[in-house]
Order: structure tokens, then C-alpha cells, then sequence
């Protein structure tokens, strides 16, 4: 029975592994991309199935008194918190993207790039 725990365990710690890979490079992918595209629902569902890992991990080490492994560092909060700050960059990227843009346009230099001329 231990031996099936034990294997099962390492299994999903490996899953784990491979889905942080493939997150982290998903993560690189969605900052060089618009959120409009098809990209960011991959993103949310790469996301999604990441938690839904970390859940299983947990519920399967039982928070480490089963298999204490340094995959239970990282916690779902963590990578909750992470999501967010991206979020936050992306969308804070994006404003800014849209605001150059419409400068641009209208031929108005954003405040940072006026110069002002001496009193």
C-alpha cells in the first residue's frame, strides 16, 4: 500500500513538474501576445489544470505528513498571488500600449516625452 502511495505521489510530483514547465512557458508566450487571441484561454486553462494538480498533491501527501517533497512549498495561494501580479502587469502593459497607440495617432507626445521649455 505504501509502495502504491509512494509511486503515485511521484507521479504527480512529476506532472507537476512538467505542468510548470509548461506554464512558465505559456507565461512567456501570454506576455508577448495580446490577451484578445486565442492564447490567453490556453493560458486560464493551463492555469486551471495547475491547481487542479496542486489540489491532488495535496490531498494525495495529505500537506505532507504522507510524503514530504519540496513540490509542497509551493502552495496554491503562491501561485494564486503570481496569476495575479500577471494579471495586474498585463493589463498595466496593455493601458499603456493602448494609450501610445492613441497618442500616436492623435500626434500628442505622452507627458513624459513633452518637453518643457524653461520660465
Amino acid at each position: 500500500m505504501v509502495v502504491v502511495v509512494v509511486v503515485v505521489v511521484v507521479f504527480c510530483c512529476f506532472c507537476l513538474l512538467l505542468l510548470l514547465l509548461l506554464l512558465h512557458r505559456e507565461n512567456l508566450r501570454v506576455q508577448e501576445c495580446s490577451c484578445d487571441g486565442g492564447d490567453w484561454q490556453v493560458y486560464e486553462d493551463s492555469v486551471e489544470l495547475q491547481l487542479l494538480f496542486m489540489k491532488q498533491r495535496d490531498e494525495l501527501c495529505r500537506h505532507g505528513e504522507v510524503l514530504l517533497t519540496p513540490a509542497l512549498d509551493f502552495t496554491v495561494e503562491q501561485l494564486t498571488s503570481k496569476i495575479d501580479d500577471q494579471r495586474r502587469e498585463q493589463h498595466d502593459d496593455d493601458d499603456d500600449r493602448k494609450r501610445h497607440a492613441t497618442s500616436a495617432a492623435t500626434g500628442i507626445k505622452p507627458a513624459s516625452a513633452q518637453v518643457r521649455s524653461p520660465v
